[in-house]
Parts: structure tokens; sequence; C-alpha cells
């Protein structure tokens, strides 16, 4: 690893960690720098500024979960369950407790951040297997999105206690249906 990928991996390291503490607005660039233990201006140098460096962080984490889930092989009747399977597994997984705290305070402090990065990274994945026009199939995953954030929002975040105790084969028996409908069924258009 060079010297800069290091710099790099130290300054996201540090941002994550402040991300995933304190609400988005209140984390500063030079509070950042002062964690990575770098010059501020290596964050505009490395990310273009502290909204691209909070992008670039949870895309990292989203990228590296589509990249584990196989869009192109599933069939498409499955889409919607194996979606659910996959989120489940993503939010559920030790690794992911970052992840949900930056969405947590993405959420809560920066909302249009992680629409932004869900169009960029997971979207687009979806939209192109969907045998829809780009803009339906859009539409359809942006409902079906929704739907799975709020509920996995409200299992890992929220702690209901109904959907924290069930399994993941039982969040799919309710959930997928629903799933299902917004990608391929008629949503009367």
């Amino acid at each position: 690893m060079s010297k800069a990928d290091e710099t790099r991996d130290r300054i996201r390291r540090a941002a994550a960690r402040l991300f995933s503490q304190r609400p988005y607005k209140e984390v500063t660039v030079r509070q950042i720098a002062a964690a990575a233990d770098v010059d501020a201006a290596l964050i505009n140098h490395y990310f273009g500024g502290k909204e691209a460096l909070f992008k670039a962080i949870i895309a990292t984490r989203v990228e590296a979960n589509v990249a584990s889930f196989d869009f192109q092989s599933t069939p498409l009747e499955n889409l919607g369950a194996e979606l659910v399977r996959n989120a489940d597994k993503i939010w559920s997984s030790a690794d992911q407790h970052v992840l949900q705290l930056l969405i947590r305070q993405g959420l809560t402090s920066a909302p249009g951040l992680i629409g932004n990065v869900a169009s960029q990274t997971l979207i687009e994945a979806i939209v192109a297997q969907l045998p829809f026009p780009k803009e339906e199939g859009i539409l359809r995953f942006s409902l079906a999105g929704s739907h799975i954030l709020g509920v996995f929002a409200a299992r890992y975040i929220v702690c209901i206690p109904t959907l924290e105790a069930m399994s993941t084969e039982e969040l799919v028996q309710y959930v997928a249906p629903s799933i299902q409908r917004y990608l391929t069924g008629d949503l009367g258009l």
C-alpha cells in the first residue's frame, strides 16, 4: 500500500469513527484531520471535502456488500426475497455496526447524503436487471429500497421487539412479497 493510500485509509477510519459518534453537522474537517493525524488540506485533496468523504465511507461499505450479492444470477421472480435476505445479512453482520451508525447519523443530520450514495452505488445495479425503462426501474427500486430501509432501521436501529425477534426467513415471508410487487408487479402506472 502506498503512503497516499495509507493516508486516505487513516482519514476514512478516523472520519467513520467521528461520524458514528456525533451528528454529521457537528463533525468538522479539522476534527477529522486531528483524529487522523494529518493536515486538514489532505481531506480536501483526497476526498473533496467533508460531504464527499462521508459519501465515500458509506459508498465503500455499501459497494462491498453489493458486490457480495449476485444480482445478475438471481431469477427476477426471486429478487424481492433475495434483497430481503441480503439486507438482513448486511444489517446483522458484526462488521456493519459502523455502517448502521453512519446511516443513523446520515438519516438524522444529513439525509440527502444517504439518498445520493444509494443512487450511485445500489440503485443502478438493480435497476439494470429490471425489465422496465430506466425511469420506471428507478421508481420501482426507490419504493422497494425505502420499504427495506424502513424495515431494517426499525429492526436494527429502533429495535422494535417484534421485528428483532423474527428470523431472516420470517422477514422474507412477510416483507418479500411487497418488495417483489414494487420490483415487478402492477403499480397502476
